[in-house]
Parts: C-alpha cells; sequence; structure tokens
C-alpha cells in the first residue's frame, strides 16, 4: 500500500491523487479477506489432487489383487512329450498332474479325390448349360447346381455349399489337362463323402476318411480328429504318427501365482510409499508431499487399507489362511516383505489350499455384495468399497469440489464488495476535495483582501 501524507497535503491545500488513495486503502482492506480465500482455494486444490492420487494408487493395487482371485488365472500346468515328433499336448487349469502312457495304432484321415485335368480355369464347361454336382454325405445326397459352369465356378459353387468339404484347383504345370480338381472333406468316418458331375472325371481316391485309433493308460479310444481333448480332463492331445508307447507328463506350473504375488508385493509397497509421502513428505518441489497430515478421511482409508491384508480368509483351505501363511507380511513401517523359501514350500506342497484361500475357489468373481471370496477377492471387495461413486474418497473430492464452487462464488461477493466500498471512499474523498477546494478559494480571497488593505495604507 503506497504511504500518503493526508494531513500534510490537506494543510498545504496541495492536490490529493484520489484514485491512488482510494486504491490503496481498498487493497489495503482486500487483502487479509481474499488471502484467507486462497488459502480455502488452495487447500481444496490440494486434497482434489491428493485424493485423486490415493484413488488411482488404490485402484492400480486391486488391479493386482483382482489377478489373484480367480482360479483359472494361478492354476496352470505344463505338459511334456516323451517324443514330441509323434505327440504334444497342452493343458488348461482342469488338468490333473500326472503321466500318460499313449499309443497310437491309426491317425485320423479324411476323404480326399482328384480328377482329371482342364486346360482352363474359366472356359465354359458342360456346353454353357447348367452343371449339377452330387455330394453324397451318410446316404444323403445333396445336388448343388453351378449356372454358368467353368473350373472356377464349380469351385465356388462347392466352398459355398456349407457342406463340409472345400475344393481347390492345383496347377499341375503340364501342357494338357493343367489344372486338377482336389476336393477333400473333414477327417473322421463319420465325414465320408462321394462326390460326382458331368464334368468331373477320372476320379482318384487320394486318401479314405477313417478316425483315430490310439489308448490312453490302456483305453482304447476312437476319435474324428487328431487333435483330442475328451481323453484326459483339461489335456488336449495332437497326433502326429502312429507309435507303440509314449508318455505325456502333465505337471503343475507354480510360476505363474508365484510371480504374481512378487509383483503385489512391489505394487503395494509402491502405494505405501505414496502413501508415505502424503501423510509425512517433506519435498518443495512436491505440493502434495506432507498435505494429508492432519486429514481424517486419509487416515481412515489408510488404516482400512492396511488393516483388511491382516484380515483371514474368507475361506480358508487347509494350513493357508493368512497372507503371512504365505510368506507375506506386514513390517513395522507398514511395508510388505515376501519369504520366498516359505512361499515356494506352500505352493509345493498345498498349492490347492493357497488357490481356495485366495480365491475361493471361484471364477470372473465379482465386488458387488457378500459372498465369500478369499483373501485376494477380499482385499479387492475391500479397495471397491474405498473407491466407489459413494466412497469415502469420492465424498472427499466431492466435498473438495464444493469448495473450488464456494470459492469462486465468495471471490465473486468480494469483489462485488470492494467495488461498492471503492465507490463510497471516491464519493468521500470527492466531497472532501470539494471542501478543500473551497477553503483554498476563502483562504486566496482573505489574502487577496489583506493585501489590497494593506496598499491602500
Amino acid at each position: 500500500m503506497s504511504t500518503v501524507d493526508y494531513l500534510g497535503a490537506l494543510g498545504a491545500g496541495s492536490g490529493i491523487d484520489t484514485q491512488l488513495v482510494v486504491n490503496s486503502i481498498v487493497d489495503a482492506e482486500r487483502a487479509p479477506q481474499q488471502q484467507s480465500l486462497d488459502r480455502i482455494k488452495e487447500k481444496a486444490d490440494l486434497r482434489l489432487s491428493a485424493f485423486g492420487v490415493v484413488k488411482g494408487t488404490l485402484e492400480a493395487v486391486r488391479d493386482q489383487f483382482r489377478k489373484l482371485n480367480d482360479v483359472s488365472e494361478l492354476k496352470s500346468f505344463t505338459s511334456q512329450s516323451s517324443d514330441s515328433t509323434l505327440l504334444t499336448a497342452s493343458a488348461t487349469s482342469s488338468a490333473q498332474s500326472g503321466v500318460y502312457a499313449i499309443s497310437v495304432t491309426q491317425l485320423a484321415e479324411r476323404d480326399s479325390f482328384t480328377f482329371d485335368g482342364f486346360d482352363s480355369e474359366t472356359d465354359s464347361l458342360n456346353g454353357g448349360s447348367p452343371l449339377t454336382i452330387t455330394v453324397t454325405q451318410g446316404g444323403t445326397s445333396t445336388n448343388l447346381t453351378v449356372n454358368s459352369p467353368t473350373l472356377s465356378n464349380i469351385v465356388e459353387t462347392i466352398n459355398d455349399s456349407g457342406l463340409g468339404i472345400v475344393a481347390n484347383i492345383i496347377d499341375s504345370g503340364q501342357p494338357t489337362g493343367r489344372y486338377v480338381l482336389s476336393v477333400s472333406g473333414e477327417t473322421g468316418s463319420d465325414n465320408a463323402f462321394q462326390i460326382s458331375s458331368a464334368v468331373m472325371t477320372g476320379e482318384t481316391r487320394q486318401t479314405t476318411a477313417q478316425n483315430a485309433s490310439l489308448e490312453v493308460n490302456g483305453v482304447a479310444i476312437s476319435n474324428s480328429s487328431n487333435s483330442i481333448s475328451s481323453a484326459l480332463a483339461g489335456v488336449t492331445l495332437d497326433l502326429k504318427g502312429t507309435f507303440a508307447s509314449e508318455t505325456i507328463t502333465v505337471s503343475s506350473d507354480t510360476s505363474a501365482i508365484k510371480d504374481e504375488i512378487k509383483n503385489l508385493v512391489s505394487v503395494y509397497n509402491d502405494a505405501r510409499e505414496i502413501f508415505n509421502s502424503l501423510r509425512s513428505g517433506s519435498d518443495e518441489d512436491d505440493s502434495l508431499a506432507g498435505s494429508m497430515a492432519s486429514d481424517s478421511v486419509f487416515r481412515t482409508v489408510e488404516s482400512r487399507f492396511r488393516s483388511a491384508f491382516t484380515s483371514a480368509s474368507s475361506t480358508p483351505s487347509g494350513d493357508i489362511t493368512y497372507w503371512a501363511d504365505m510368506g507375506l507380511s506386514l513390517q513395522r513401517d507398514g511395508s510388505l516383505s515376501l519369504n520366498e523359501d516359505r512361499l515356494d514350500v506352500v505352493l509345493a506342497t498345498s498349492l490347492d489350499d493357497v488357490i481356495t484361500a485366495l480365491t475361493a475357489d471361484t471364477e470372473n468373481q465379482t465386488d458387488i455384495g457378500d459372498a465369500n471370496r478369499g483373501l485376494a477377492g477380499d482385499m479387492s471387495a475391500t479397495i471397491r468399497d474405498l473407491v466407489k461413486s459413494n466412497g469415502p474418497i469420492e465424498n472427499a473430492m466431492a466435498s473438495a469440489r464444493d469448495n473450488q464452487s464456494d470459492y469462486e462464488v465468495r471471490l465473486a461477493a468480494l469483489d462485488d464488495r470492494m467495488a461498492r466500498i471503492k465507490d463510497r471512499y471516491l464519493q468521500q474523498f470527492a466531497a472532501m476535495q470539494r471542501i478543500v477546494d473551497s477553503m483554498n478559494s476563502t483562504s486566496q480571497f482573505l489574502t487577496n483582501n489583506l493585501e489590497a488593505m494593506q496598499n491602500n495604507d
């Protein structure tokens, strides 16, 4: 605020910069109120930003817990063949560990035929008249009509018939009969077929439809395909040749669950560092550091997040009830540590108990409702309650937004009030200026008269 010597100015009868004086007075009156509003706005901005960080952090942790709450994401198997050139296998989460003896006496095959070659793919056939192709499957005949018969149109008609047979043109490169028509069906004896037409001559059978014949642990199996998923639960066998005896070994694969638990420790500890910074951090370059030190909602959220991790599973199994039973424990500073040796032991000896305790033996879990969810599902549901639309975090953020809106309203009211005060001061100083001007005029009049009287003497 500018310093003005009001008394000296008035006493000397000098002019006053009314605008400067009024602005200085109004600014002085406005300053403490503006500062108070600015503090409210800054606090609301910081709180909104800080809880945005809290929400994003918890959602990242929740995503990691959700990678541990479905059986299929944790229960996996590997399969190994004694000779992968003859037999391979793949296993899903529903498989069972074991060694399985396989023998194959016959591979599945399909009906396939070739016919005399054609000199052109596009020349008109059958004298240009519509051509009938007859396909017989399982004693039932179907007639296909080719209205403008050419070799290309025959192939297109067969492939569009939906009968499960495929036609191709093979370019033999021969000077005559260069383009050979090849027709094949699907594997398996039930997919046998016959095909004929007036222009399809010189039929030659290349292969005959038949089922694969094999034994699994001495049990005879017949299958229409060389890919067999019905013999062993959760295991698909892919036959590549015939053989007297080979083995498939199916084993539990705990690497995936171990990796996800290790990732959980990392994500959890990252979250703790962020919360620690918000609560007690000190960083001149980070306005959010320490901004939540006295925020009661933040303390509640942090406490619920931490205490939930020490709760028992809603579906304990065997010796697995707590995260600590798998080697995870909270340290005094709130960080999470992992005893990998302990985890390796329980995964090797109690994998099914671990999966039950984590997932409640469920798939595609929802966080809504009161169902038992296991350790991972329970934590995911707890975090959902914290970040949901009517949860404590969103309510705190809504309160901060309300304070931001209130700031704008109160700032506008302050602007209006200061404008009225300024007008009043301007009017008062204008009246004062008129009085001063009148006094100056009177003073000048008296001075002139006194000088005139002295001159007359």
